[in-house]
């Protein structure tokens, strides 16, 4: 699976198991007439936070095994760092954030970023309806997630270079919607149908990754049976402590159909 919102998130190294932010508005300035006393400007703020939590994985392997197969270890390596992107690729769209971080789609669900468009389809004003509804503060970082099939619905809609037409830049640019780089998470879903939450839009920096540590890979020389005896196995333990979550609701807009 593709764990492209890494590379459009916020990311953060928390120094605990919990990562404190801070967040607010803009300062209030006013105009005032000569020689007057300043008001007080100062915004109100928030303190996000982010929980973080383990993730794990574990890889037996046989003494034989291990003798006989040539760079075993790492091929285990490689298959743990791809079993990471799987796990982070589902649950930073769909966490529930109770022991697994919150997926961006469960976070904005039921909120007012969620704009509920069409009816058993995903019509090109639903595209403009996200674009609209974002705030222009947040356009100008703003950028697409969603599964590959919703954009080739996308690319659908226009088929003669209209309005309606992707943007297609050439050599190593990305494919761009309205102007703003697209990217996928086959987490997402694919369909149209009542209730689909199909598309999001937004500055991700407003969904915070917090990493605790880098992964960690412990190996055990010896496996033990019920008997506390060896089974002629080894293995190794990977671990490692993350967690995610929106933390301003106002940097997106995510599709929900109606």
């Amino acid at each position: 699976s593709l764990n492209q919102i890494r590379q459009i998130a916020r990311q953060v190294v928390a120094t605990g198991d919990v990562w404190n932010g801070v967040s607010a508005g803009s300062v209030s300035w006013s105009f005032s007439p000569e020689a007057t006393e300043a008001g007080d400007n100062a915004p109100t703020f928030a303190q996000p936070t982010v929980q973080l939590h383990k993730a794990q994985g574990f890889v037996p392997i046989s003494i034989e095994a291990m003798e006989d197969e040539a760079n075993a270890t790492q091929e285990v390596a490689r298959l743990l760092a791809f079993g990471r992107d799987e796990l982070e690729a589902t649950k930073f769209i769909s966490g529930t954030g109770s022991g697994e971080p919150f997926g961006i789609v469960t976070a904005l669900t039921g909120t007012s970023s969620e704009l509920t468009q069409g009816t058993n389809t995903l019509p090109l004003t639903a595209v403009y309806g996200l674009d609209n509804g974002l705030p222009a503060r947040y356009r100008m970082g703003a950028s697409w997630l969603g599964h590959r099939s919703i954009y080739n619905v996308v690319r659908q809609f226009d088929t003669a270079g209209g309005a309606g037409m992707w943007v297609q830049l050439q050599g190593d640019q990305p494919s761009q919607l309205l102007g703003r780089r697209v990217y996928e998470a086959e987490a997402m879903t694919s369909t149209v149908t009542t209730g689909s939450r199909n598309l999001i839009y937004g500055d991700f920096s407003n969904y915070v990754i917090a990493d605790r540590v880098g992964m960690t890979i412990e190996f055990i020389p010896h496996l033990v049976g019920a008997n506390r005896r060896p089974t002629g196995q080894r293995g190794w333990y990977a671990y490692y402590r993350v967690g995610a979550d929106v933390v301003n609701e106002g940097g997106f807009r995510m599709n929900k159909v109606g």
